[in-house]
């Protein structure tokens, strides 16, 4: 069975989704390091299919969190309507939007203000979700490393030292705010403004870290700084 049918199969035995699959042109649109996504064409209107990763769990992501941040979103237009998740966590279907990938490295003053903005918005959303905990998700990347044997590649006595220094932050009494962790390469920037996709690292973290890891904040932490650096060096070699 071809992706094509068996995604139209699957979803014509979906109970309370109002959509005739069958009119779909469906086309294969990206494969990330976590997701695959198509492109569902229904000719006067186009939707998004995310098949999550069945490693998921092995990267941090949270996909019932990423649920609730998503339904909490919906009210402030910063990232695509979501249409349908099922309760298995496997699928996401979402808007399709129109637009091009924002690239970090040419960004404007203008567009620096108005993701500022945008950032700003939604740390205002208040949602219901514990301290996103830097530690133990450093901890568990770490933990991965050493079992694929990658670990060689860091400074250990860096390493230690930081962990120290991390697990020291994460008891501080700093305020949480809703944080996307992974902003650099989910961004669209459409007509108007611009539109942020996959919120699967998303948490209540550290309020300046999406700030920080687009190069727009005002102020320099080079301790938050260098906790992203780990974090997508830790990423990138987990998933290649």
């Amino acid at each position: 069975m071809n992706i094509t049918t068996e995604i139209k199969t699957y979803f014509k035995n979906v109970k309370g989704l109002d959509i005739n699959f069958d009119n779909a042109e469906i086309t294969y649109l990206k494969q990330g390091k976590t997701n695959k996504s198509y492109l569902l064409d229904f000719s006067n209107f186009r939707l998004v299919l995310r098949i999550n990763a069945d490693n998921s769990s092995d990267l941090g992501i949270n996909r019932v969190n990423e649920e609730i941040i998503l339904n909490a979103l919906n009210d402030i237009a910063v990232s695509p309507k979501i249409i349908y998740c099922d309760e298995s966590y496997k699928y996401l279907i979402y808007e399709y939007v129109e637009g091009s990938s924002l690239d970090i490295k040419r960004i404007t003053e203008k567009d620096k203000k108005i993701l500022a903005n945008l950032i700003l918005r939604y740390q205002g959303v208040d949602i219901n979700l514990p301290k996103f905990d830097y530690y133990g998700y450093l901890s568990k990347y770490l933990d991965l490393l050493k079992k694929q044997n990658n670990i060689k590649k860091f400074d250990s006595k860096k390493l230690e030292s930081f962990l120290i220094d991390l697990e020291k932050f994460q008891k501080e009494d700093w305020i949480p705010r809703l944080v996307h962790h992974d902003l650099v390469t989910n961004i669209i920037k459409t007509n108007n403004s611009f539109k942020i996709l996959d919120w699967e690292y998303a948490g209540n973290g550290f309020p300046s870290f999406d700030y920080h890891s687009l190069g727009i904040s005002p102020n320099n932490d080079p301790f938050i700084e260098q906790l992203i650096n780990i974090l997508n060096n830790f990423w990138y070699e987990i998933t290649n």
